[in-house]
């Protein structure tokens, strides 16, 4: 993670840097070709228990938690080729929801196991804005981009006798790693803030589907006993584990914009 720390601090500080370019500006669109942003995003996740329900055996039918929303961070820079399109060039980071405490029982409500799953991804970015409608302090326009998604999954089993009798195996953590291409679209609504301030309001769509997870580390789990680092790794019929992280989303940035270099 210092490698994410020392990110923040230089755009910490290229932000603080050019504060003296940006005084005693009349802001208007169509003077401004360079800006440096932050971006957050709440999204309506579809990954429910698709996580973890296929890493627990065909006999754990019945979960207590499930994902429901996932929140993103973003850094980068955006700058205009012409009036009418920006490129917007960005380092996301996505965290699904964690749950923790997760109760994994069998049809007959048997507690077989308690299990801790968390979820990143870090998606470098690169997004198209054309405008279609602009005033001096306000425009709109539609977006699309695309990125690649390294992901990351923890899934921790802590087992009780009956789930390791059942299942076959005690406690243990399933370490998964994956790439995908990732897609957005959507809208936005950007209007100047303060000074050479901008904040824009987003709904966008992200797609990322991924057909298939490799483990990070040997492990001794519940669909692949003798699991070794880089085996593909499989859900409880033996084919391919998948994941749909494709999610609705709103957001916020603020672009602060500065005189072109």
């Amino acid at each position: 993670m210092n490698f994410y720390r020392l990110f923040i601090l230089f755009f910490v500080f290229f932000i603080n840097g050019l504060a003296t370019a940006v005084q005693a500006r009349v802001f208007s669109f169509k003077d401004e070709t360079f800006a440096a942003f932050f971006r957050g995003s709440y999204g309506l996740s579809q990954l429910g228990s698709s996580a973890f329900s296929e890493s627990s055996g065909t006999a754990t039918t019945q979960f207590d938690k499930s994902v429901t929303y996932d929140l993103s961070g973003e850094l980068g820079v955006i700058f205009s080729l012409q009036e009418k399109v920006n490129i917007r060039l960005g380092f996301e980071v996505i965290r699904p929801q964690v749950l923790q405490g997760i109760v994994g029982r069998n049809a007959s409500g048997t507690k077989y196991f308690d299990l801790n799953s968390t979820i990143l991804i870090v998606n470098p970015e690169m997004t198209f804005e054309i405008n279609v409608y602009r005033q001096p302090q306000s425009r709109l326009f539609v977006f699309a981009g695309a990125g690649i998604s390294s992901l990351s999954i923890d899934n921790a089993y802590t087992m009780t006798s009956a789930g390791t009798s059942a299942l076959g195996v005690g406690s243990h953590t399933e370490k998964i790693e994956a790439s995908r291409v990732s897609a957005t679209g959507g809208m936005g609504y950007e209007f100047q803030f303060a000074d050479t301030v901008t904040a824009v309001l987003e709904l966008g769509y992200r797609y990322l589907y991924v057909n298939e997870m490799k483990y990070k580390d040997a492990v001794t789990a519940i669909t692949a006993p003798s699991a070794q680092k880089g085996d593909v790794v499989l859900n409880n019929s033996g084919t391919n584990r998948k994941l749909s992280l494709d999610s609705i989303y709103f957001g916020l940035s603020f672009r602060f914009y500065v005189p072109a270099f």
